[in-house]
């Protein structure tokens, strides 16, 4: 008797911790929120968008293997 409700208890704690957690992206601004983009990526994960205001930005900028939106307002 004991060793089932051993059973579903964990069966339980399985679904409840095992599910995955939707995850929203976040938006960062370019020069609002920071102030290079470069600073913006590093910040960022996987699937944020960084905007970035219209200027001339002479950066060299290294993704590091994030799939991150990047468009120019």
């Amino acid at each position: 008797m004991h060793i089932e409700i051993y059973r579903v208890i964990g069966i339980i704690l399985i679904l409840l911790f095992g599910a995955p957690v939707p995850v929203q992206a976040v938006t960062f601004e370019v020069p609002s929120n920071f102030p290079t983009i470069q600073a913006a990526i590093d910040s960022a994960t996987h699937g944020d968008e960084i905007v970035v205001a219209t200027g001339t930005y002479i950066e060299t900028l290294f993704m590091r293997g994030k799939n991150i939106h990047l468009p120019s307002t």
